[in-house]
């Protein structure tokens, strides 16, 4: 009865798949209905050539990338033992992300003949981060903030390399968000290899997966060789992972709302879970992929931007989940006394930030000899009093509000570890003042600043909400 209920799940999820595939084959700028897909493809020779050479590979690699992410995150949060646990959150997509990034820049002809070869090191290298900074323990909590900061230091780099080497990442722009566009089956044709062969491994092994959830003593003692399956583990998940991020770029959230879902639906065992994950991961991608060209027909919205938006509260919900499981535990924020007296720190501090300002008054677009070049004569009166005196000002002044912002959160919500950015205020702000922007053009710049005020209110309250840290749990507020 049960085996029979679990195929009926499946159907089910296959049937949700064929009907939004079928929705997917008919978007895009040429206007067929899914009769025309179904039954005037095989004479029409133009919707042929769009149906074959553009649609249809776009819907496989967009199922491929779904499951491959689906599963991959499935065995993650068996390995951390983390719900939170995929691809997207330990930092796993940011780390091959940058490598490509990298190739793409440092070493162009490998990267183009090679993708999987740098996001494969690029994910690597963040799981074994992962694994040298949380340790055998794998404890939840510090697993999610530890993949949470891996992220975010990968994406920077990414970001200025982006910005430094703007004609080299050129085209990564949009296969950084996260993109299912294709125009033929070169990239199906390169990823179906490593995703099929994985998955076959993944059905092979399952059963090992399940003594895992006994914990490590328990398994070894039923004969598993639990560090060999763990390390073959992790490079499974690795490989899914680069496959996918080396043909559509990062995407997030789809390997952590699939297993959950195939949970909730009450599917036992890694075997059939790793079956019904990639059905309904490969649904999540390609509804996604729908309802984003829905809302734009004309343009190409990223999908891993539709992804955020749909998982970004199912993340919050299992944030919120974790926040009542696991207990706080006491953090102490007293720093170690200094030997040095105050009025040498101060005096120290004052002669750094008078010498760093001056090295900014000296370089940039056109620099200054010595320091005497730089108070005599007009060209001081023309660069820096009138080019590079406002910014380094600027620069000061918000590098101090920041760090009162930090000391504030970090005394509010007793966390080390509370900085305006890592707690999505800044993002917040400056999503309010984007939607200021677009929605209101014709409103003067000064009402920006009021979006982004509300914007960072928004997010800051929802974080304190959705993480229970009203009800005493600050821990979790990262």
């Amino acid at each position: 009865m049960f085996q029979f209920q679990q195929l009926r799940l499946l159907l089910l999820g296959i049937f949700l798949l064929f009907l939004v595939s079928l929705v997917h084959l008919t978007q895009g700028q040429a206007d067929y209905t899914w009769t025309d897909v179904l039954l005037t493809s095989w004479t029409d020779e133009r919707l042929q050539a769009i149906l074959f050479g553009i649609r249809l590979p776009r819907l496989a690699i967009g199922i491929l990338a779904g499951g491959a992410l689906a599963m991959a995150g499935l065995l993650l949060q068996t390995l951390t033992r983390n719900p939170l646990a995929s691809a997207g959150t330990l930092g796993i997509n940011a780390g091959a992300f940058l490598f490509v990034s990298a190739g793409a820049i440092f070493f162009p002809t490998v990267a183009a003949n090679f993708p999987f070869l740098f996001a494969f090191i690029g994910s690597c290298t963040a799981a074994i981060l992962v694994f040298l900074l949380v340790g055998r323990g794998m404890e939840p909590v510090k697993v999610a903030l530890t993949g949470m900061i891996i992220t975010l230091l990968f994406s920077a780099i990414t970001s200025g390399l982006q910005l430094m080497y703007e004609q080299e990442t050129n085209g990564l722009f949009l296969w950084g968000a996260g993109t299912l566009i294709q125009n033929n089956w070169a990239g199906v044709q390169f990823a179906l290899p490593f995703i099929l062969t994985t998955g076959m491994l993944l059905l092979y092994i399952g059963k090992s997966f399940d003594l895992l959830l006994l914990g490590d003593e328990g398994a070894t003692g039923l004969g598993l060789a639990t560090e060999r399956v763990k390390i073959i583990g992790w490079i499974l998940a690795i490989t899914l992972a680069a496959a996918t991020v080396s043909v559509v770029g990062p995407i997030g959230f789809i390997g952590l709302m699939a297993p959950h879902i195939v949970r909730l639906l009450g599917i036992k065992g890694h075997r059939e879970q790793f079956v019904h994950t990639f059905v309904w991961g490969a649904f999540l991608l390609i509804a996604a992929d729908a309802l984003a060209r829905f809302i734009q027909s004309g343009g190409e919205i990223p999908v891993g931007a539709m992804t955020a938006i749909v998982g970004g509260p199912w993340l919050m919900y299992l944030a919120y989940r974790m926040g009542r499981r696991y207990t706080s535990s006491k953090i102490t924020l007293n720093g170690r006394e200094s030997s040095l007296p105050l009025p040498v720190l101060y005096g120290a501090l004052i002669f750094m930030t008078l010498g760093v300002a001056l090295l900014s008054l000296m370089y940039g677009g056109g620099n200054f000899d010595s320091v005497q070049d730089l108070i005599s004569g007009s060209l001081f009166q023309e660069f820096a009093l009138r080019y590079r005196w406002p910014r380094v000002l600027t620069a000061f002044l918000i590098g101090a509000l920041l760090a009162l912002c930090g000391v504030l959160l970090q005394s509010v919500l007793r966390n080390p570890l509370g900085d305006p950015s890592i707690l999505g205020i800044t993002s917040g702000g400056g999503a309010g003042a984007l939607t200021i922007i677009v929605l209101f053009p014709t409103l003067s710049f000064a009402f920006v600043p009021i979006g982004a005020v509300i914007g960072s209110t928004l997010a800051i309250v929802t974080i304190l909400l959705a993480t229970n840290v009203l009800i005493g749990n600050p821990s979790h507020s990262l």
